[in-house]
């Protein structure tokens, strides 16, 4: 029985190393920690997992999965996913463009925006172009970087325009019938939700943020007009029919 914990410590060691993992005790069972945190926003040295509160054969189990599926897991916000089998489109009521001149923003908040936008470009997930349609940008408070960093698009012009469309959402009342016997809770939230879905090309001037030095439209939707939710929504349930 001690042969088999001694292989289950070294699978655990290598597990963390490979993983990269902060160095702490995995064979600890007296811990507070309750649950499994996956920070995107982090670099990979610091990529982090809170499972003392897990047995030795638990943990390895954890440890084996994630470096099985570590690909999957974001590094920073820029690292996403695309898909590939749908685009999504942006439909108007008018025959009609929305521009808008940039909005005054203080050096600091400037410097930010431009640090972003140079980002983005870097990535590939927005590039340079000239369309008749422009919304302002700016900052909103983010809690977890406690301060303004929140890229935001003003795209209530645009919005008002916009052909809506329905996507029901399921009830609360009823998900919380179906998990009445669950013992554990799940959740996966999927990095930059709204850049991993491809906008029509046709449709991409409609989706375009300026500031006081680039005006640029979406390759892909990094902020997206008000029918992002119903499009995500959409997509997502034609891939988890296929699970």
């Amino acid at each position: 029985m001690q042969e088999k914990k001694d292989s289950v410590e070294e699978i655990s060691t290598e597990m963390k190393t490979n993983l990269k993992l902060s160095d702490k005790d995995y064979t600890n069972k007296d811990t507070t920690k309750q649950s499994i945190n996956f920070n995107e926003h982090v670099d990979e040295n610091n990529f982090e997992i809170k499972i003392d509160h897990l047995d030795l054969q638990e943990k390895t189990e954890i440890l084996r999965l994630l470096e099985k599926y570590k690909s999957i897991f974001a590094k920073n916000k820029y690292d996403i996913g695309t898909v590939k089998e749908y685009e999504a489109r942006i439909d108007l009521l008018l025959d009609k463009y929305c521009c808008k001149r940039p909005y005054r923003c203080t050096i600091e908040d400037k410097k930010e925006i431009e640090d972003q936008v140079s980002k983005l470009l870097e990535k590939k997930l927005i590039e340079e172009s000239y369309s008749p349609f422009a919304a302002p940008v700016t900052l909103a408070f983010k809690k977890e970087e406690n301060r303004r960093s929140r890229l935001c698009i003003d795209f209530r012009d645009l919005n008002k325009i916009v052909v809506p469309q329905a996507q029901p959402f399921p009830l609360i009342e009823d998900l919380m019938v179906k998990t009445r016997n669950c013992n554990y809770f799940t959740t996966l939230d999927i990095n930059s939700a709204f850049w991993s879905i491809p906008l029509r090309i046709e449709d991409r001037k409609k989706n375009r943020l300026c500031n006081t030095r680039r005006s640029l439209p979406m390759d892909l939707p990094t902020i997206w007009p008000k029918d992002f939710t119903g499009n995500f929504s959409k997509n997502i349930k034609q891939h988890l029919k296929k699970v």
